[in-house]
């Protein structure tokens, strides 16, 4: 009896050329997968992508693909059909140019395998073993000659070799039929067995990972009834002396002398890390080598020198002049250790490095922010020069948790990243920006407003997630009016924003929706300006433009309510949403979302 089909004889050769060309096309794939089609379905789907199911759709749909465009690839080359024959004395197979003779009497297993009533796969067993795949690497196919050749060898192999036949029909759609030298009850005793093996096996993998996990964790202990030594991180407990890293623990300071510890103090600086006793001097837990304890001078912001060398925490400075080093003072007027510039008479250093070109006799800090910095003729993101600058206009704000925004009117930064001539587009392609026409649109506000910008072609957002400026959709003409609110030359635009949110895994990323009006901006005058709003008047409609608010225009609901109670009474400000409402009926043009960021700076570095 002889049947062909479509099928492969999975052969050494054939395994590690599909393996070879499987790695490949899964490469390709996921590469895609994840950095294009994995973003058109979170702009389509972000509400689902979120936990398990975010992992599922970016994992299982690549590994069919790959799966089946590694088996199209394979084809190719190998054939696509096999044939198999069998008699009474023997199994023969043919898959090209490979033909493989088994004599029934050297079987010693078979299985057939059936899958959602489609034959799937053959295993025969001698001194070798041969497996047969029928249909694709997906899905099998239905062939009535199977059913007649396993028939026949189950008469040939239980009655003339006194092999034993079992069918396993327990699981649902998913059927195998076995012909062995081993007694069905024995089969599955030695099943149990290789499954309860590789089940410990398992979980000893687990728990051996697990107790590696948790003894390499770096985390301190909690230290509830510890006492606090002034308004430093340090503490003691149990004779013992801490420092407390905000979101790891207290860590206690190896060989510490409580009797003759204390924090060194700075001004009024709050939160200071910097301690000795009598012999060691401590940034936080570690010890810094190499200062002496007995001339150590505390300058601020994590700077210490001795009568020979400066250190910030425990890292010393290479070359700086001891004698003039200093700490900078902000500008601001408050005392921070996130600012961690300092100056000796030649240079000016971030950390324990040199910021090249900074002038110290003239430079400054920007704002209330602690990341920038500014001399006569240049500004400055930490250690790296930003080109070009007019100072005179450079200014900066900190506009979300670690993202600092810097303008000088003319160049944009953020963390000070320029944006650039050429950005990506949200999906496809890149668009050449006129860099000498951008202006911002909107600034952020805690974790869900976007910075957007226009320069006259088209708008774009920074992906806090992604580290990069990108290109959401060509809308001409936009120039900003007030924050979030801006125009086209005829209508008004405003945007509604927040957190893109799932019931069980909370907030997953941001959402910007942009709208657009359907009254003309011209006709929008100031009416009123109050602390951090401005009340704009169109005709015998009012709205108001309030800063930080997830939504950048409302409408008025009782304009002579509104007047008379917060205008015409004097109060300066307004906090009370019961005066506004939605906009009625306004036009969604656009959405921009992106996932959260999942990586930060270490705050205690």
């Amino acid at each position: 009896m002889t049947v062909t089909f479509k099928g492969q004889l999975l052969t050494k050769k054939y395994v590690f050329s599909y393996v070879i060309v499987l790695l490949i096309t899964f490469t390709l794939v996921f590469a895609l997968y994840y950095f294009k089609l994995y973003e058109l379905l979170f702009q389509l789907f972000t509400f689902v992508l979120t936990g398990p199911v975010s992992l599922m759709m970016l994992i299982v749909p690549p590994i069919f693909l790959g799966l089946y465009l590694s088996f199209l690839l394979a084809s190719l080359y190998y054939p696509k059909l096999v044939t198999i024959s069998l008699s009474d004395d023997d199994f023969k197979i043919e898959f090209g140019k490979t033909k493989i003779h088994i004599p029934l009497q050297e079987i010693t297993d078979v299985m057939f395998v059936k899958r959602n009533g489609l034959w799937d796969r053959i295993t025969i067993k001698t001194d070798k073993t041969t497996h047969i795949n029928i249909g694709t690497i997906l899905k099998g196919i239905d062939i009535p000659e199977i059913d007649e050749i396993l028939g026949r060898l189950k008469k040939v192999l239980t009655k003339r070799y006194q092999l034993y036949y079992s069918a396993n029909t327990a699981v649902a759609n998913n059927f195998s039929f076995t012909i062995s030298k081993i007694e069905p009850g024995k089969q599955r005793k030695k099943l149990i067995l290789k499954l309860s093996l590789g089940v410990a096996v398992m979980f000893a993998v687990i728990i051996l990972a697990v107790t590696i996990i948790i003894s390499s964790k770096t985390g301190g202990e909690n230290l509830l009834h510890a006492k606090d030594i002034g308004s430093s991180v340090f503490s003691t407990y149990q004779n013992k002396v801490y420092a407390l890293k905000p979101g790891n623990g207290d860590f206690e300071l190896k060989g510490a002398d409580i009797g003759t510890f204390k924090p060194l103090v700075f001004r009024n600086e709050y939160g200071t890390l910097i301690g000795k006793d009598a012999k060691n001097v401590f940034a936080s837990d570690e010890k810094i080598i190499g200062i002496d304890v007995n001339t150590a001078v505390y300058l601020g912001l994590s700077y210490t020198k001795d009568a020979q060398h400066v250190f910030y925490k425990t890292l010393k400075i290479e070359g700086a002049d001891v004698a003039t080093f200093k700490s900078l003072k902000h500008s601001a007027g408050f005392n921070t250790l996130g600012f961690k510039y300092a100056t000796d008479i030649s240079k000016v250093y971030y950390k324990n490095l040199v910021v090249k070109y900074a002038n110290p006799s003239t430079v400054s800090s920007v704002d209330r922010i602690v990341d920038y910095i500014k001399d006569d003729k240049n500004a400055f993101y930490r250690t790296q020069l930003l080109p070009n600058v007019n100072v005179g206009n450079f200014h900066a704000v900190k506009t979300n948790y670690q993202i600092v925004y810097a303008s000088d009117g003319k160049k944009h930064f953020v963390n000070g990243m320029q944006f650039p001539a050429t950005v990506n587009n949200r999906l496809w392609g890149t668009t050449n920006v006129d860099t000498g026409k951008l202006v911002i649109l909107q600034k952020p506000i805690a974790n869900s407003r976007h910075l957007l910008f226009s320069d006259g072609k088209a708008i774009y957002y920074y992906d806090d997630e992604k580290n990069e400026f990108i290109c959401a959709d060509d809308l001409p003409g936009l120039r900003p009016l007030n924050d979030g609110g801006f125009t086209d030359g005829r209508f008004y635009y405003f945007t509604q924003t927040g957190n893109l949110t799932s019931r069980k895994y909370g907030s997953s990323g941001s959402q910007t929706n942009i709208y657009r009006t359907n009254f003309d901006a011209k006709n929008l005058a100031v009416f009123h300006r109050l602390e951090g709003s401005t009340i704009y008047k169109n005709g015998n409609e009012y709205y108001i433009s309030i800063d930080g608010e997830s939504t950048s225009l409302y409408r008025i609901k009782d304009f002579p309510i509104f007047d008379k109670e917060i205008i015409k009474a004097g109060r300066t400000y307004v906090a009370d949403d019961k005066y506004f409402e939605t906009l009625p009926n306004p036009i969604l043009v656009l959405k921009i979302k992106t996932r959260s960021r999942t990586s930060f700076e270490n705050e205690n570095d």
